[in-house]
C-alpha cells in the first residue's frame, strides 16, 4: 500500500512543482493551498506525512501542525519554509512536535531523503505498537541486517537464560538457548518471514542448565519504501503456564476416553467390539 504524503503551501507553482518531481515515486499525493483545506483532506484521508510551509494566511504552518499533532498524532510532521523564522521553528518543535524542519529551495533527493526516513521511522514504530499489543510480559530484539547490527531489551537475558556476546553479528547469535530440535524451526521461520515481508507467529523451547520454558515469539519485518528489508524484529513471551494447562488437560481428556472404554468394554463388550472395528 502507497504511504499517503500531503503537502501543504499557499503558493501554486511550490504545489505543481513538487508534483512534477515526485510523480513516479510509490506515494500517494496530496495538495492543500491553505490549513483549512489541510484539515479537510485529513479529516478524510488516513494521511502518513504532512509537510507543511509556515508563512500562510489565516493559519500558519505551525499553528496547523500543532492541530495535526493534536488531533491526528499518528501522521508525521514535517515544517517547510523559505523565511529564516527561528520563533515559527521552535513553535513548531515544541508545539507541533515536528519530525524535522527544512529550508526551501530543497532539492529532489534531499526530499525524498528526509520522506522516506520520516515514513519509514513510521513504519518501524507501528510494527512496535502492533507487537507489543500482541504481548505482554515480553522480551524483544531487533537485527539490522544492512549492518548487521543487534539489539535486544533489558528483560531479553531473564527470558532466554543467557546475554548475547556482542551487539554486532547475525540473528542467530539470540538464539543460543533454544531447543536443538526447535531451532532449525524458529530459523526457517524467520526466513519465510523475511521472503514474504509478513510477520509470522512460532513457539519453541528455550533450555538452559537452570530451567525449561517454552516461549512463543511474534516476529515481523520492517521494509522500506524500495521494498527492502531494513529491520527485522520479534517480540517473546513465556507460555510455560500455558503450555502446561494445555498438557493437563489432554492428559485428563485421555484418561477420561480410557475409563469410557473401559465401562464400555466391562459392560458392552459387543457394543466395544464394534467401536473398535469403526476406529480402525
Amino acid at each position: 500500500m502507497q504511504a499517503k504524503v500531503l503537502f501543504v503551501d499557499d503558493e501554486q507553482h511550490v504545489l505543481d512543482g513538487i508534483k512534477r518531481s515526485l510523480y513516479k515515486e510509490p506515494l500517494k499525493l496530496y495538495f492543500a493551498r491553505c490549513a483549512s483545506q489541510a484539515l479537510d483532506i485529513l479529516a478524510k484521508e488516513d494521511i502518513d506525512l504532512i509537510i507543511s510551509d509556515e508563512r500562510m494566511p489565516h493559519m500558519s504552518g505551525s499553528e496547523l501542525l500543532k492541530t495535526v499533532h493534536e488531533k491526528y498524532p499518528q501522521t508525521i510532521r514535517i515544517m517547510l519554509t523559505g523565511h529564516a523564522d527561528v520563533e515559527a521553528a521552535k513553535r513548531a518543535i515544541n508545539e507541533g512536535k515536528i519530525y524535522s524542519f527544512l529550508s526551501k529551495p530543497i532539492g529532489k533527493d534531499e526530499l525524498l531523503a528526509t520522506i522516506y526516513q520520516a515514513l519509514t521511522q513510521k513504519e518501524v514504530e507501528n510494527k512496535k505498537t502492533t507487537l507489543s499489543q500482541q504481548a505482554v510480559h515480553l522480551a524483544n530484539w531487533e537485527w539490522d541486517p544492512k549492518n548487521n547490527k543487534l539489539r535486544w531489551s533489558d528483560n531479553f537475558p531473564q527470558l532466554f537464560g543467557f546475554t548475547p556476546p556482542t551487539h554486532i553479528g547475525h540473528y542467530r547469535q539470540l538464539f543460543a538457548t533454544v531447543n536443538a530440535l526447535d531451532r532449525p524451526f524458529l530459523v526457517d521461520a524467520i526466513k519465510k518471514c523475511l521472503q514474504n515481508r509478513q510477520g509470522i507467529e512460532v513457539e519453541h523451547r528455550i533450555e538452559t542448565k537452570k530451567e525449561s520454558k517454552w516461549v512463543s515469539q511474534l516476529i515481523d519485518v520492517v521494509p522500506n519504501p524500495q521494498g527492502q528489508v531494513i529491520k527485522v524484529m520479534g517480540i517473546a513471551r513465556d507460555i510455560s503456564e500455558q503450555k502446561n494447562q494445555s498438557q493437563k488437560h489432554l492428559k485428563v481428556k485421555n484418561y477420561c476416553h480410557h475409563i469410557q472404554e473401559f465401562l464400555l468394554f466391562s459392560f458392552h463388550p459387543s457394543i466395544y467390539l464394534l467401536h473398535y472395528r469403526a476406529k480402525l
